[in-house]
C-alpha cells in the first residue's frame, strides 16, 4: 500500500508541477486577434494513452469525420494517461483521454479538470482484461490471490480496483501486493515466477492465450459489476468556459464516432495499428471494450466511493465536480 501512495503522490506531483510551468506558457486553446484567432478557434488538440479504447479518435481523424464537421484536431498517443493528464493542466492539450479512476484521483487533488466523455466499457461480454497464472500455478479463483503479488499496467486504475474490490467481499482488500509491470512484460514476469498474477489488458491478453506456459482465470473486472466505465476525455474548466461551443462540437462529433465503433467494431480494428505497435493481423483478433459515449454517473460515483473507502483519495469528489455540466448527454 505504501509503494501504491508513492507512485500516486509522484504522479500528482508531475501534474501539479505542469499547472505551475504552465504559467510560463500558453493554453492549447488560446486564441489571437484577426483571422488566426478565427483559425484556432477551430483546432483541437488531444492526447490519449495508446490502448484500443481510443481508436474511435483516429477513426474520425482517418475518415475526415472531424474535418466534416469543421474541426482540425491533432492527437498524439503516449504509454501513459497520467502524461497526457500532465500535458492537459499545463496547456498542452484541449481533451485527454484517460483511465476514469486516473481522473478522479486528479480531480479530488484539486487538479483543475472534468469529465466530459465517456468512450470505453468493460463488460462480461467484452472481457478486454483479463488474469494470468503460470500454467502449473494452484491459483484457480480471484480469491486465492490473497497474501499473493499481481501485476497491473499502472497502480490505482480499474484493474486494480477491481481486484481489491474483488478480495474485499470475502477478506482483506489490502491483503495483496499490486506492482505495476508494463504490459509486454507482465506474461514474461508470471513465467519468470516474479509475481504469481498478472492483470493482462488487450493485445498482450489475446497473445497470452496462445501461450503454453500459462493459464487465463477470471477477470477481477466483474466485481465493479456489469458495465464498468474505464475510459474516458477530460479537459481543463477553463479551456471549456472559454471554448464551449467548439468543446460541444467537437464531444458531438467523437461521439458519433464512438456509437459508430460500436457498431461496427472493424473500423476499430483498422484504425488501431495507426496509433499503437499492435500489427493488423492481431488488432483483427483481439478482444475490444464496449464503445459507448453515453457518460455513466452511477459508476463513476460507485468507483468514487470506493476508492475513498480504501484510502486512495482522501475526499470523495461529487458528481458536479467530477463531469462537466454540459458535456453532450
Amino acid at each position: 500500500m505504501r509503494s501504491s501512495r508513492l507512485v500516486l503522490a509522484a504522479l500528482l506531483g508531475a501534474v501539479i508541477l505542469a499547472i505551475a510551468l504552465a504559467g510560463c506558457g500558453s493554453s492549447g486553446g488560446s486564441s489571437t486577434s484577426g483571422s488566426e484567432a478565427e483559425s484556432a478557434t477551430e483546432k483541437i488538440d488531444i492526447g490519449t494513452f495508446a490502448g484500443a479504447d481510443f481508436a474511435p479518435l483516429w477513426m474520425g481523424i482517418e475518415s475526415g469525420a472531424f474535418e466534416e464537421a469543421g474541426l482540425e484536431v491533432n492527437a498524439t498517443a503516449a504509454p501513459s494517461g497520467a502524461a497526457m493528464a500532465a500535458q492537459l493542466t499545463a496547456g498542452q492539450l484541449d481533451f485527454a483521454g484517460i483511465n476514469l479512476d486516473t481522473a478522479i484521483q486528479a480531480i479530488s487533488k484539486g487538479v483543475p479538470m472534468e469529465i466530459v466523455a465517456s468512450v470505453s466499457y468493460l463488460t462480461p461480454s467484452n472481457p478486454s482484461l483479463g488474469t494470468v497464472v503460470d500454467k502449473s500455478s494452484d491459483i484457480k479463483e480471484i480469491s486465492q490471490l490473497a497474501g499473493k503479488t499481481v501485476a497491473t499496467a499502472v497502480l490505482q486504475t480499474t484493474p486494480d480496483l477491481g481486484l481489491r474490490k474483488a478480495l474485499g467481499e470475502s477478506g482483506d482488500p489490502e491483503d495483496v501486493t499490486v506492482i505495476s509491470v508494463p504490459p509486454p512484460e507482465q506474461v514474461a514476469a508470471v513465467e519468470a515466477g516474479r509475481v504469481d498474477a498478472a492483470m493482462v489488458p488487450e493485445p498482450f491478453l489475446t497473445l497470452a492465450r496462445q501461450d503454453p506456459k500459462v493459464r487465463l482465470m477470471e477477470s477481477p473486472i466483474p466485481s465493479l459489476g456489469d458495465h464498468v466505465l474505464s475510459g474516458v476525455v477530460v479537459s481543463r474548466p477553463d479551456y471549456l468556459s472559454d471554448h464551449e461551443e467548439e468543446a460541444v462540437k467537437f464531444l458531438e462529433a467523437f461521439g458519433k464516432q464512438i456509437a459508430l465503433a460500436q457498431k461496427n467494431q472493424e473500423l476499430a480494428r483498422k484504425a488501431i495499428p495507426a496509433f499503437t505497435e499492435v500489427e493488423p493481423a492481431l488488432a483483427a483478433e483481439m478482444t475490444l471494450p464496449e464503445y459507448s459515449p453515453a457518460i455513466d454517473t452511477a459508476t463513476i460515483e460507485e468507483q468514487a466511493q470506493l476508492m475513498s473507502e480504501l484510502g486512495w483519495i482522501s475526499k470523495t469528489p461529487s458528481t458536479e465536480e467530477l463531469v462537466w455540466g454540459s458535456a453532450p448527454e
